[in-house]
């Protein structure tokens, strides 16, 4: 019987590690420094409280954020509007060229996904993140928001774009997904408040375009949530086991 639940422990804990990278497999995030290292939270600085979520930290210019802290309720989801022609190209170092070189200095997300992977581009805690300049006042006081390299996601759902725009919308938007399970979690937001850029009234925007995003991001996250859940329980189980 011990063998049965040592193999079966095994399966669904290989099962977890190789399907989600580290940091979507948070369960809480502590304010101590120990309590982060205990669950693999790289800090941005050493001893600080600041917390990291992508693959590198990169701070834009000061002027391009409000400095003060905001508590978040929801996620904004954009496109940075890269060239179609060259979908192999799109990083998030662009995004962040683009919003530093601004010559008023006034846009900023929190963070850029690209093919380079996520960048995190203002600093953010476990009690609130710094505003950025994204989206608006109305949002901007209230949320996090999140830009992924590239334009005309719509062409994914309609069947207009070329393999490789559709190999680099499918591979940005998977990171983009295991990072917003993760903001999720630490910062209690709920699924009907992650929300595309287009859906804000007044905006005018158009981005990341709404057939991507009720036909295949939206789909794609609650299927993430779903299996997430789905392996929480199982450890729950296995905890019960032991």
């Amino acid at each position: 019987m011990l063998k049965r639940v040592v193999v079966f422990y095994l399966v669904v804990f290989l099962t977890v590690f190789t399907a989600f990278p580290v940091h979507s497999m948070f369960d809480s995030v502590g304010r101590s420094v120990e309590e982060a290292e205990e669950n693999n939270l790289e800090y941005c600085e050493g001893g600080s409280e600041a917390l990291c979520f992508g693959s590198y930290y990169k701070i834009l210019p000061p002027t391009s954020y409000i400095h003060r802290l905001v508590v978040p309720d929801t996620i904004v989801i954009h496109t940075d509007d890269q060239s179609g022609k060259t979908p192999e190209k799109w990083v998030s170092s662009r995004t962040w060229n683009g919003l530093a070189g601004r010559e008023d200095g006034g846009r900023s997300v929190h963070f850029g996904v690209g093919l380079d992977g996520v960048g995190q581009f203002l600093p953010m805690y476990k009690e609130g993140v710094m505003q950025c300049r994204g989206a608006g006042s109305l949002y901007d006081s209230h949320s996090i928001q999140i830009e992924m390299a590239g334009r005309t996601y719509n062409y994914l759902v309609t069947g207009e774009a070329s393999p490789e725009m559709v190999d680099s919308i499918v591979a940005i938007t998977q990171e983009t997904v295991d990072l917003v399970v993760v903001l999720m979690d630490i910062y209690d937001i709920p699924i009907e408040n992650v929300i595309g850029h287009y859906q804000i009234n007044g905006s005018g925007k158009t981005d990341p375009g709404n057939l991507f995003f009720e036909q295949y991001f939206l789909p794609l996250l609650r299927e993430r949530i779903a299996k997430s859940n789905q392996q929480s329980n199982q450890q729950g189980r296995l905890s019960e086991l032991r």
